[in-house]
């Protein structure tokens, strides 16, 4: 309902409409929706066993994860859509299908992609794989955001130079340097260390998450963690490739990066689920 609702009574901010303003503040409802969708179907799936899942408990908890996103991409906005698509793919090679249901989704994965580029991707966001397939096509233009963000990581070199001291991000060069590029600012003041640095911890976030979908008790909290680690993973892979011209520009955030209080709060959130699984897990 709250993604039906933003629709028709959201703010639009920047083309888009987004959020919801309460009491001054906005809130996106997309990004919790992420993860109470990411419950239900862990929980759907879950309550039953491996054997007992046919095609239409399949079909069902695909449906509930094609609806929001397409209502998603109504607001416009692709990115998070997309980072639904792990819950997609995680939980049900978990339950063990076989290699043609595995074969056949990834087919109708290329399908929708090729009926998106003809009837779903907007313009502008064509023009983005088009710019990605070919940088120096428009560098001052669709170009230029991406090209500036390589030249920000370019520039911090081996150890960065230092908090606030970057020429391209703190000379404003680099657009939305706090939300979709906020990496590219990192880069260039902490360097290719920090880079390392900051993979680092992501990776060992992750496989801590990996650890509690193996210790949990219940399939149902094992899926939630395993969509999660895909959830994460999907925005980590596709920030860093975008920031660093190695994929198309297409906004998804870096968790615990870029500005945004959503996103932020429901990250903290799925993660404080997840060291509930670990909890339970350890105590019994």
């Amino acid at each position: 309902m709250a993604l039906v609702a933003v629709l028709v009574v959201g703010k639009k901010i920047g083309g888009s409409t987004r959020w919801f303003v309460l009491a001054g503040q906005t809130f996106q409802p997309s990004e919790l929706m992420k993860w109470v969708t990411l419950l239900y179907v862990s929980h759907r799936l879950g309550s039953k066993s491996a054997d007992s899942i046919g095609r239409l408990e399949i079909f069902g908890a695909v449906g509930l994860v094609v609806f929001p996103m397409l209502l998603i991409q109504r607001q416009p906005d692709l990115g998070m859509a997309l980072s639904f698509l792990p819950i997609l793919l995680v939980i049900p090679l978990m339950k063990g299908l076989r290699a043609r249901w595995v074969v056949a989704l990834l087919l109708l994965v290329g399908i929708g992609g090729v009926g998106a580029w003809k009837f779903v991707l907007k313009p502008y966001q064509k023009q983005r794989v088009l710019i990605f397939l070919d940088p120096s096509a428009d560098l001052q233009g669709k170009g230029y955001q991406v090209n500036q963000s390589r030249i920000a990581i370019g520039s911090g070199g081996l150890i960065g130079k230092g908090f606030t001291s970057g020429s391209q991000t703190q000379l404003n060069f680099l657009p939305v340097k706090t939300t979709d590029f906020a990496f590219s600012v990192w880069a260039e003041e902490r360097g290719f260390l920090g880079v390392l640095l900051a993979l680092g911890l992501f990776g060992l976030l992750l496989s801590r998450i990996l650890d509690a979908a193996r210790e949990a008790h219940t399939y149902a909290e094992a899926y939630f963690c395993a969509g999660a680690a895909g959830i994460f993973s999907l925005h980590l892979l596709v920030n860093v490739g975008m920031v660093a011209g190695a994929l198309p520009n297409k906004g998804m955030v870096l968790p615990f990066f870029s500005a945004g209080g959503s996103s932020t709060l429901s990250f903290f959130l799925a993660l404080g689920l997840i060291m509930g699984v670990l909890h339970r897990a350890r105590v019994k």
